[in-house]
């Protein structure tokens, strides 16, 4: 499997196949227990930016995952079979949302201060890739369709 390279880090860092250095080590290009990513910040951030394009967010609430797991539960019978399927998965999904998550990446950091690399926060990125993804969402819809969206 080949890892994936995220642009602002240079190819000459990365080496061929995406690998650095020596094989029998991986570098982890994850932000690390103290620059993860929140989900509720993340949540708040991307719900600016698609207000400040013009489309409309629903509300946002908040359930405990054991009321949010019966809700579903209980619309899953009204669904169709395929839909259903799909639906009897997202208990695993709300299991590892609910965990404590950490990935540790001390020796990637290591790597590239060595290097003189600096791996920018989230916060510095986010603006410009939800941009580009909302310039074409944006673009081939109607004014009128954008403000009836639903993200």
């Amino acid at each position: 499997m080949r890892a994936m390279i995220p642009k602002n880090i240079p190819s000459e860092v990365c080496g061929d196949g995406g690998f650095v250095g020596d094989p029998e080590w991986v570098l982890h290009l994850c932000a690390g227990p103290e620059r993860a990513t929140r989900l509720t910040e993340l949540r708040e951030r991307v719900r600016g930016l698609f207000t400040a394009r013009g489309l409309q967010v629903p509300p946002c609430i908040s359930l405990p995952p054991r009321v949010f797991s019966g809700i579903l539960h209980l619309a899953s019978r009204f669904m169709a079979a395929e839909t259903r399927r799909a639906v009897g998965t997202l208990p695993v999904f709300l299991d590892y949302l609910g965990s404590e998550q950490r990935f540790e990446n001390a020796a990637t950091r290591r790597w590239l201060e060595e290097a003189g690399i600096a791996a920018p926060g989230w916060e510095s990125y986010i603006d410009t890739v939800l941009g580009a993804y909302l310039d074409a969402k944006t673009a081939a819809q109607p004014a009128a369709s954008r403000r009836a969206a639903v993200v």
